[in-house]
């Protein structure tokens, strides 16, 4: 079993996944940063799994990703939300990298 926790540390939103009745006890921990195209969500199964084989795993959120919103439905869990304000270049974060390159 595990436990995946919604919190924020230092004001950045993250997941953080636990083997189950572990919060508190310390484990190795893994810092799992996604990319910013993507969401801590997207890859919050990473989060599960290496929490299910014993570590703590923190998935926080890249610069520039807008909330993403989780929710069952009938297929199952969904994911929307877009990152990184659509990928356009209304991000900061993407005119700031093709600055940097030209």
């Amino acid at each position: 079993m595990v436990e995946m926790h919604q919190e924020a540390i230092g004001g950045i939103d993250v997941i953080h996944a636990v083997p189950a009745g572990f919060y508190s006890q310390p484990l190795p921990t893994i810092f799992f940063y996604h990319g910013y195209t993507s969401s801590k969500e997207v890859y919050s199964y990473f989060g599960y799994a290496l929490a299910k084989a014993g570590f703590r795993v923190i998935l926080p959120d890249a610069p520039c990703t807008e909330p993403v919103s989780m929710a069952m439905n009938s297929t199952g869990l969904g994911i929307s939300g877009r990152s990184c304000a659509a990928a356009s270049m209304n991000c900061p974060c993407l005119r700031a990298m093709w600055s940097i390159r030209d």
